[in-house]
């Protein structure tokens, strides 16, 4: 897989699938962090949290 890439660097392409990095506050963990699958369009990730980090999705497995 590629490096992590911050979203304060560089964006996506308009509706490329990709992992995503957010934080989570939450009262019982502060630091939790989670990893998720998102499309990016309309200037933004299909998820409400703030994204910090993004990496384009691997290549599927070869059959």
């Amino acid at each position: 897989m590629s490096d992590w890439i911050k979203c304060s660097d560089r964006l996506p392409e308009e509706h490329q699938d990709c992992l995503v990095y957010y934080h989570e506050p939450s009262v019982n963990f502060p630091n939790l962090h989670f990893m998720t699958e998102s499309s990016f369009y309309n200037g933004s990730f299909e998820i409400p949290e703030e994204v910090t980090h993004w990496q384009p999705l691997p290549a599927p497995p070869a059959e």
